[in-house]
């Protein structure tokens, strides 16, 4: 055991690859706040809401409960791209760097693995995802199939404000579709739009390096929405998503270099 835990710290806190998956060391910092706007993010990254006590008083959040602070951090690094493609994530070692006893950590890594952010593998334990060219393309087909079930759901009355033109164009699309999907108000499709989206937040953090989105095409999408022209909108989310599935095989074969790199440390 002693072994093992050496041997993924060492991984952990010198990884540092060409390719662009991880361009810093990998490290077990995080804050563990909510998110700012947690509506843009899965349920596995939230706290979870305060109840009622039952005598009027609220119940206050306890934000240093071991389960959450563990998803919270292994969802934020999942989601950075932070963990080499099929890196194993050994349970006490991952406990140690954060402070944290084994066992809210195994069962902050049995949810993320049931939301499909992590793998399991019977026997073997938990991994860092190692999805393939055809796993990244059934992706970005899921979330257009999703994206356009959302706007069918809206109609063509949705008036939508025009939004600022804050952050990368990556991180600007990604809030456009989680509040389309949103207002959509199917409580079914906004839950399955958020696994996907954290399935693809490692793939897209890669695929900047590979084909960088042109923040013209999401000023475009912007446009069209908050013009309700939705019968332009509906083709131009189609030829997005096709065109970053035609780039899954590099994707891929950069995430896979990576993995060999940190294997080679």
């Amino acid at each position: 055991m002693k072994g093992a835990k050496e041997t993924v710290s060492k991984a952990c806190g010198k990884a540092q690859t060409t390719c662009g998956l991880l361009t810093k060391p990998v490290d077990f910092s995080f804050d563990p706040r909510p998110p700012s706007d947690a509506r843009d993010d899965p349920p596995c990254q939230r706290f979870p809401e305060r109840g009622d006590s039952g005598d009027g008083r609220r119940d206050v959040v306890k934000t240093r409960d071991p389960y959450h602070l563990a998803l919270t951090a292994l969802a934020q690094f999942a989601g950075a791209g932070r963990f080499g493609w099929g890196m194993p994530l050994v349970t006490t070692a991952v406990a140690e760097e954060l402070g944290l006893s084994p066992t809210p950590v195994r069962e902050a890594l049995a949810r993320l693995a049931g939301e499909g952010i992590i793998e399991h593998r019977p026997g073997r334990g938990y991994f860092a995802p190692s999805p393939s060219s055809s796993d990244i393309i059934e992706l970005y087909e899921l979330h257009g199939r999703l994206a356009n079930w959302a706007l069918i759901g809206c109609g063509s009355s949705l008036v939508w404000p025009l939004a600022e033109k804050a952050g990368a164009p990556q991180e600007r699309l990604e809030r456009l579709f989680v509040q389309l999907v949103e207002a959509s108000g199917n409580g079914a499709l906004i839950r399955a739009h958020r696994r996907t989206v954290a399935q693809l937040r490692p793939i897209r953090v890669v695929e900047e390096r590979v084909a960088p989105l042109s923040s013209e095409v999401v000023d475009r999408m912007e446009g069209l929405l908050s013009q309700a022209r939705l019968d332009h909108l509906i083709p131009l989310v189609e030829t997005y998503h096709s065109e970053r599935s035609e780039h899954a095989q590099p994707v891929f074969a950069m995430m896979r270099k990576s993995a060999e790199s940190i294997d080679q440390i």
